[in-house]
This record gives C-alpha cells, structure tokens and sequence, in this order.
C-alpha cells in the first residue's frame, strides 16, 4: 500500500498567511523601506496596526484570513503536520496575547499626547 507522506509545512507557508490589500501594501512598503535603509519607526506601527487590529472584518469568510490567527494553528502544529502538546500552546498565545495589549496602550498614549492636556478626552473616541 503506498500511503503519501504529508506536506511538509515550510513548503506551504506562502499559501498559508492570507492578507488584506491594506495589509499587503503596509508590508510591501515595509519592504521598500528596508531595502533602501529608511526609518522603521513608522512603517512598523503601520504593520502592527494593520495586523493586529484591520480596519475591515477579515474573519468573515474564514477564521484563517487573520494572519494572527493562521501564526497561532502553525505553532501548534509540528512539522510532520501533528498537534504540538497542549501544554506548549498557551505560552505563545499568551505573548501575542501580551503584545497586541502592549501596541494598543502604546496607541492610546500616541493619541493622548496628541490630544494634549486641555483636550476634550472623548474627542478621540470618536
């Protein structure tokens, strides 16, 4: 009986991340910065907020189509395409857990700086 080994799963990665067009022009100007040697600063916060928070539902279709999601299913899984322990899962959703929070405080403080101290503090909320 010839039975067929599974995929290796670097072989797939690429058709495994699935982004939005905002998402892909954040990384492909990401890219461009890169290459020339420009500042990140920018560009990264860009990312992040791109990925970790999209402006549009991405999981309608499929839960996949977050790539925060699709990162989280590939460290479960080993390379030869079984589950990893359950006892290794939460540590890394725990720290993307930890630095989603971390990026949106970091937000939120950009946006009271900008407000200022006489701000209205609800004008950024909507």
């Amino acid at each position: 009986m010839n039975r067929r080994r599974p995929k290796k799963l670097k072989k797939n990665m690429g058709q495994f991340f699935k982004f939005d067009k905002e998402q892909t022009d954040v990384l492909e100007h990401l890219s461009n910065a890169l290459e020339e040697g420009d500042s990140l600063d920018e560009d990264l916060d860009i990312l992040l907020n791109a990925i970790y928070f999209p402006s549009r539902n991405v999981t309608a279709d499929s839960i996949f189509n977050s790539p925060v999601i699709a990162f989280i299913a590939l460290i479960c899984l080993k390379e030869d395409g079984s589950y990893t322990s359950i006892h290794l899962i939460p540590p890394p959703i725990s720290k993307i857990q930890y630095l989603m929070r971390l990026f949106a405080l970091c937000t939120f403080n950009h946006w009271r700086e900008e407000l200022g101290p006489d701000g209205d503090q609800d004008a950024w909320l909507t």
